[in-house]
């Protein structure tokens, strides 16, 4: 039928495609392609595509209001990434799966996975992951009532 090649291109195309849709707060449709692509991935064994679409249907699953889904994604997209090494995606999922267990009232497991993609950020020189985790951490603390160690947090920063 169609070669490696092909597959591996209709893979990212879903991927692509459904992340596109979860800008768009489409998420049913987001997870619809995601699935497709994450289905490509495995069957071409390609576990770092299988990790990036993992992590985009967390988000999806998570717009969806499904945070047990999300989390199970977040969580295989997190082993996925250290697996194959991509130190970045590993950093994202963490700090994905902080924001939700935030929502969800686990602040303990939050405050830990931002501290983890904070030094996953900082570590592969990601400005952008570093920021937005901190800021994230804060918040969490400020949820907290924690307000000394959220201002500590941002004293860091300036």
């Amino acid at each position: 039928c169609c070669s490696q090649d092909d597959e591996a291109g209709e893979g990212r195309a879903c991927r692509n495609i459904g992340v596109i849709y979860c800008d768009l707060k489409e998420s049913k449709k987001a997870i619809e392609f995601l699935l497709r692509g994450r289905d490509i991935a495995k069957k071409l064994q390609d576990r770092k595509a299988e990790g990036k679409a993992l992590l985009s249907l967390g988000v999806a699953y998570q717009q969806q209001g499904s945070s047990e889904r999300a989390t199970h994604c977040y969580e295989e997209a997190i082993a996925m990434c250290q697996e194959t090494g991509n130190i970045k995606g590993e950093g994202v999922a963490c700090e994905n799966l902080a924001v939700l267990l935030t929502a969800m009232g686990n602040f303990k497991l939050a405050i830990h996975l931002h501290e983890k993609a904070l030094t996953i950020a900082q570590s592969c020189g990601d400005n952008t992951g570093f920021e937005v985790a901190q800021g994230n951490l804060e918040q969490t603390y400020g949820q907290q009532r924690r307000f000394t160690e959220a201002l500590d947090k941002s004293k860091r920063r300036v």
